[in-house]
């Protein structure tokens, strides 16, 4: 199972919100890794984080390989650590939070060891200036922009309860069973063995079982602007 939820694109979610995506990614592995894998030991390979797809789209990915669970059942528990998680969240004391976001800096800010490595950062910056205007320059200041986001440079003494709060509004945003702006898709493979259930649900309304579904579907979708977060 491969359940997406989608967060919004570039643009819209600007340096704040791309910060709070990189601590997110930061926080949701070891929570799901723990109740789906250890406590539920639902399968042998769970994971969460949060990527960015092309077109400029971020969005949370739980995946769970499972043999001892149908698709069905792991989408129902992956929904259930969702809602597990946000209480995680809600409860994390400030000074933890606090240091997960310098975790997160730490590895944003981490210098390359290998020359190709920061050539190869440096033409990703240029390259993503591709589909702008020519007279578009480059952003090579991004990642400690994003960086600055997460520390509290002018010691400010709610920086950090901000910090959560800006994450709560996040998360209740885009990934909460009644989230405003959510919009999921949940990837199914069935092995031989569940063959009983794939037929059942395969003829259901908002259910994809062909590469024909996804061709006629995708005409009627919406498209999110390539404008990246950092010309706003």
């Amino acid at each position: 199972l491969e359940f997406v939820l989608q967060a919004g694109c570039d643009f819209a979610l600007g340096f704040r919100g791309v910060a709070l995506l990189d601590l997110l990614s930061h926080l949701v592995y070891a929570s799901a890794y723990n109740q789906l894998r250890t406590q539920e030991q639902l399968g042998y390979i769970v994971s969460a984080s949060v990527r960015k797809v092309t077109g400029g789209a971020w969005m949370l990915a739980i995946i769970v390989q499972s043999s001892v669970a149908l698709p069905s059942v792991l989408e129902e528990r992956s929904e259930a650590w969702l809602t597990k998680f946000r209480e995680e969240l809600d409860a994390l004391p400030e000074e933890q939070l606090a240091q997960e976001a310098a975790a997160v800096v730490a590895q944003l800010l981490e210098r390359d060891t290998k020359l190709a490595s920061e050539v190869a950062w440096h033409w990703g910056e240029i390259m993503a200036t591709e589909t702008l205007p020519s007279t578009t320059m480059p952003y090579f200041g991004r990642v400690d922009r994003i960086a600055s986001e997460l520390q509290n440079k002018n010691k400010k003494e709610d920086f950090t309860a901000g910090l959560k709060q800006d994450l709560l509004n996040l998360f209740d945003t885009y990934f909460a069973k009644d989230a405003p702006e959510r919009r999921v898709l949940s990837t199914r493979i069935y092995n031989t063995k569940s063959r009983a259930e794939f037929d059942a649900n395969k003829d259901k309304a908002n259910v994809l079982s062909e590469y024909s579904d996804i061709q006629q579907l995708k005409p009627y979708l919406s498209t999110y602007p390539k404008a990246p977060y950092w010309i706003r």
